[in-house]
């Protein structure tokens, strides 16, 4: 390759670069809504009879999304909150007893960081997110035992997740997005009989929004 054919290269390229950067343009305030499924396990640890398990969960999931990002050449910063209902959830059943333990719903805020080129964004997620689960657990011969519950408790967890989205009109975007989030390890039951609980659940969603 010859000098001036470089120079011809990188010229041609940095037009292709300058052009994806003037058609991109994914700054301002939005609103949208997904759907998707999550998957996940959790760690089960019983302190009545010393045992400790994997327990695995899985379901649909859908809700609401809105929030602002602002676009700097190719290099895109925004912050986003959610709102989501939740299906995810395992049973497991060991003799008598049965296990399940459930998310019902889900609040988050996360920071993003995205790349554009031409109608298209690649994004990175950080955030933090609050969820409703309910453990139950049934099937003992004593009703009145202690191992008979049914409680809900809210657990925090740290969020990553990936995504891309892309302009199908001037002010409409569709994409797709995976999530994992680390939940607190959290007791649902207390004293001698104690059951603690530590979800990890990755999730997946394809999003609608509208940009204003």
């Amino acid at each position: 390759m010859t000098f001036k054919t470089m120079i011809a290269t990188s010229a041609v390229a940095l037009a292709v670069v300058t052009s994806a950067m003037a058609d991109s343009n994914f700054s301002g305030a939005y609103v949208g809504g997904n759907i998707g499924y999550g998957a996940g396990k959790v760690k089960q640890d019983d302190r009545s009879n010393n045992t400790s398990g994997d327990l695995g969960v899985s379901g649909v999931i859908g809700g609401l999304h809105t929030g602002y990002q602002h676009q700097f050449g190719m290099f895109i910063l925004g912050a986003e909150a959610a709102a989501n209902l939740s299906n995810t959830e395992g049973t497991t059943k060991t003799d008598a007893v049965k296990t399940s333990f459930k998310r019902k719903n889900a609040f988050g805020l996360a920071a993003r960081a995205g790349l554009a080129v031409n109608s298209w964004m690649t994004y990175v997620k950080l955030g933090w997110e609050t969820a409703k689960f309910n453990a139950k657990e049934s099937g003992n011969v004593a009703p009145n035992l202690a191992d008979n519950y049914s409680k809900n408790k809210r657990l925090n967890a740290f969020v990553t997740g990936l995504g891309f989205e892309t302009l199908v009109a001037k002010n409409m975007m569709i994409g797709a997005e995976w999530t994992y989030s680390f939940y607190q390890n959290k007791s649902f039951v207390s004293g001698a009989d104690a059951e603690k609980f530590k979800p990890r659940i990755g999730d997946f969603k394809v999003r609608l929004g509208y940009k204003f």
